[in-house]
């Protein structure tokens, strides 16, 4: 979404109060423009500003998930944070 210009904010700040709204387990926003879904986001959210920074978390942030969605843009490069 880092393609939406001006529209960013507001385009991050909507799904971040979806997610809030379905009330998940955890939310991990990833990169500068996720920082607004989060705040967005009532529920357990948790921010990093980048792929690299979350990798140290990653295992017990989501120890207790069956289900994991990723969502970034494609130049977070997320799948930073998977085990090799």
């Amino acid at each position: 979404m880092l393609e939406l210009g001006i529209h960013t904010e507001e385009a991050h700040r909507q799904p971040g109060q979806l997610i809030s709204e379905l009330q998940p387990g955890i939310f991990l926003g990833v990169g500068a423009a996720m920082k607004t879904a989060v705040e967005a986001c009532q529920s357990t959210a948790h921010w990093y500003p980048d792929a690299l920074s979350l990798k140290p978390d990653w295992q017990n942030l989501t120890k207790t998930c069956n289900i994991v969605l990723i969502k970034g843009s494609r130049s977070i490069a997320l799948e930073r944070i998977l085990p090799q």
